[in-house]
């Protein structure tokens, strides 16, 4: 029997793959490491760009500050931020830094060329006081995202094993973005992850029987295991860039939105428990 065809949505993935693997080669002449991160993370915020709705802007370098006059003490490297209600300003003639009210924030991403131990730990540091920001804000706390162009040899195996073994609020991301070894999802993004794979929103999650199966069955079998964080479907580039994509998309378009998107890219098989 023929192998299914991928959906033409699914298959200009592998194109922002590549593109993305280009930009990171291509900086790898710069002689300035601040420099080369700047265009890595222009791309990425090019790649969020192509799936977030027109108000939405993804600015780099970013400032936040609440309606109190509060600043997040770390700079961000890429926020998804609303325009149609908040305030953006730049800081320089070239847009290279900029304040952003961080009210209007959707989504976090922090970026790494090579994710190693000590980029890790400072990045994991970097994040440690949101929760208390948002509340402090009276606000809940933005999706937040770790994107990696690729993880050190030495560090890879001991990721995996923070992934499975550590409970899914013991790191403060809410996903992991590898470009070259997939996605991995926090259990908060759980009814994300399984409709990943079958072209479902969130919502029709929560409503799918093979689904609900899925994690009744992964609850069941690791119930003396937090893991908190789990591969998304088959840790391709294009799974993972699929993950963000649908990531972004929930931060900004809803549920509804969210499945419509996956099922573009995927064959949707849903079965209702109740109609």
């Amino acid at each position: 029997m023929p192998a299914e065809k991928s959906k033409r949505l699914l298959q200009t993935l592998t194109g922002h793959y590549h593109e993305l693997l280009a930009v990171y080669a291509r900086t790898a002449a710069h002689k300035l490491p601040s420099a080369k991160g700047s265009i890595r993370e222009d791309a990425v915020a090019d790649f969020i760009r192509a799936w977030v709705q027109k108000r939405f802007s993804v600015p780099t370098n970013v400032f936040v500050t609440n309606r109190f006059g509060q600043e997040y003490p770390s700079e961000l490297d890429l926020v998804i931020h609303d325009g149609s209600s908040g305030g953006l300003w730049n800081l320089d003639a070239k847009g290279g830094n900029c304040v952003a009210t961080w009210e209007e924030v959707r989504l976090i991403a922090q970026i790494k060329s090579t994710l190693d131990a000590v980029t890790f730990s400072k990045a994991c540091e970097s994040m440690l006081p949101l929760a208390d920001y948002a509340k402090k804000s009276k606000t809940e706390k933005p999706f937040t995202v770790l994107f990696a162009y690729q993880v050190s040899d030495d560090f890879i195996h001991s990721l995996i094993e923070k992934f499975t073994y550590s409970a899914w609020d013991a790191l403060p991301f809410d996903a992991f973005i590898l470009l070259n070894s997939g996605a991995y999802f926090s259990t908060s993004l759980r009814e994300l992850r399984i409709g990943i794979e079958k072209g479902l929103s969130p919502s029709q999650v929560n409503n799918d029987g093979p689904s609900q199966d899925v994690l009744i069955l992964e609850d069941f079998v690791n119930y003396e295991i937090p893991n908190g964080f789990r591969a998304v479907s088959d840790c391709s580039p294009e799974s993972g860039l699929l993950a963000l994509a649908a990531l972004v998309t929930l931060a900004t378009a809803g549920d509804d939105v969210t499945g419509a998107l996956l099922a573009a890219c995927t064959n949707s098989k849903h079965f209702p428990i109740f109609d």
